[in-house]
């Protein structure tokens, strides 16, 4: 690093410390020293999350009744709440594992029904016919541009042989 690029770094690194932020008490607890950013981020969250010296003023009288209500509101809902909640719950999977799982369960079994009496009448039906095409479609070959049908004494397509006339 050049000499004049160190000056820059230390002298940026002087301004960060000027705006510290976090409480000394954090850094000296855990050892470390807290730097915040130079261009003042921590300082405008600051002011967001904390909220204006005047606001806070007149909200501090109100901190130990919101405190007090917080508590009262969870110690007297909370269990309601949540036995509410939990009977949601309950009557939910009551009505999966008893009602929804059966249905599932009888559908599977009668297309698996369905399926051994299908099957068969498919196979009796439909592979004759298609035997029948894969017979009569396997002589003719094709490549990229050309066809050819091989029949016993005929030869029809664009490689096929001329017939010899004989006299």
């Amino acid at each position: 690093m050049l000499p004049s690029q160190q000056s820059l770094v230390v002298s940026s690194t002087d301004r960060c410390r000027q705006g510290r932020r976090y409480p000394r008490m954090v850094g000296t607890l855990i050892g470390e020293n807290f730097y915040p950013s130079c261009n003042g981020v921590n300082r405008y969250s600051q002011r967001t999350f904390d909220g204006p010296p005047s606001v806070h003023q007149r909200l501090a009288g109100y901190s130990w009744p919101i405190r007090f209500l917080y508590v009262v509101f969870s110690c007297l809902l909370g269990p309601f709440l949540a036995f509410f909640f939990g009977m949601v719950f309950a009557i939910f999977q009551f009505i999966r594992i008893w009602m929804v799982n059966p249905v599932v369960r009888i559908c599977q079994f009668n297309i698996t029904c369905l399926e051994m009496i299908y099957r068969p009448c498919i196979r009796t039906v439909l592979d004759p016919c298609f035997e029948a095409v894969c017979q009569a479609w396997r002589r003719v070959t094709s490549t990229e541009r050309s066809y050819k049908l091989k029949i016993t004494g005929l030869a029809l397509g664009q490689n096929a042989a001329q017939p010899q006339e004989t006299t």
